[in-house]
């Protein structure tokens, strides 16, 4: 007997075409993979952070299945956005856009891992904790 697909949403800094291999790489391959197994994904990701990196666009593209969604945050503000985010430990300038993808409720019955920056988790933590304590699905939510 199959279960029923789960909802998965990836939050990450870099996600192919932008990034340099490492954590990219792994949240495509895993995203992936959990998509063609059935499962809904969606990655959210931070643009500008490969921007002030790479200095150019990326010259490779990465392809998808067609059950992942894949957000690419891009703020106005440029190379600040991520560099307020690492020091701040909170995605200020990107906060509303992340807030918008989780309510989207990620059904599940497991919360398969929170690490990362606590800020970005912060406005849904009670939330978490009273439905974890009730026995009722939450998001499954990876921050890498």
């Amino acid at each position: 007997m199959r279960e029923r697909p789960l909802r998965f949403c990836m939050i990450t800094t870099f996600y192919p075409p932008f990034n340099f291999g490492g954590d990219g790489i792994f949240v495509h391959r895993l995203s992936n993979e959990l998509a063609r197994r059935g499962h809904q994904v969606e990655v959210i990701h931070c643009i500008d952070a490969y921007r002030l990196l790479a200095r150019q666009e990326p010259l490779a593209t990465h392809e998808d299945h067609p059950n992942v969604i894949v957000h690419r945050l891009k703020s106005p503000f440029g190379w600040l956005s991520p560099l307020v985010t690492q020091q701040t430990g909170l995605p200020v300038f990107k906060a509303t856009r992340i807030r918008q993808v989780l309510d989207k409720g990620f059904l599940s019955q497991h919360l398969a891992a929170r690490t990362s920056s606590p800020g970005i988790w912060a406005g849904h933590q009670a939330l978490y904790d009273a439905r974890v304590l009730a026995g009722l699905p939450y998001p499954c939510v990876i921050l890498v």
